[in-house]
């Protein structure tokens, strides 16, 4: 009868659903002006955290871009300000790629890479509220 008790509250207990953020470094394999890039996406936030900037080596005025995180079945994209999806940049989960269609189409080849938390934690500070 115990174990009957026990086995709803292990089975509660041991099924965590919050999932980690990816972390991504995108190689450019063409030499232009546009570099690679270091992605997170933080599902439980709801956030894409990107910069073009190594965040290991990283100058004081860095630029880090957060945005809060759209996904559907084939891509991450970030929102804009007005909670619209951007359609210029995407992460295709399929794939692997991170494809900007600015100015210039640029399509970065992807790898998961080891947690970077610092870069995470400053990206978070950006975008989450303070209050």
């Amino acid at each position: 009868m115990r174990l009957l008790l026990l086995l709803p509250l292990v089975m509660l207990v041991g099924c965590s659903t919050e999932e980690k953020p990816v972390y991504l470094y995108c190689l450019n394999e063409d030499w232009g002006k546009f570099g690679d890039a270091w992605l997170i996406i933080d599902k439980a936030n709801g956030l894409w955290i990107s910069s073009t900037e190594d965040p290991l080596n990283r100058p004081e005025d860095h630029n880090i871009f957060t945005a809060k995180l759209f996904e559907d079945e084939t891509y991450y994209r970030p929102l804009n300000e007005f909670g619209n999806v951007r359609t210029d940049i995407e992460f295709d989960r399929r794939t692997l790629e991170l494809k900007n269609y600015g100015d210039f189409n640029v399509i970065r080849a992807c790898e998961i890479i080891d947690p970077l938390p610092e870069f995470r934690a400053e990206g978070m500070e950006q975008e989450l509220p303070k209050i």
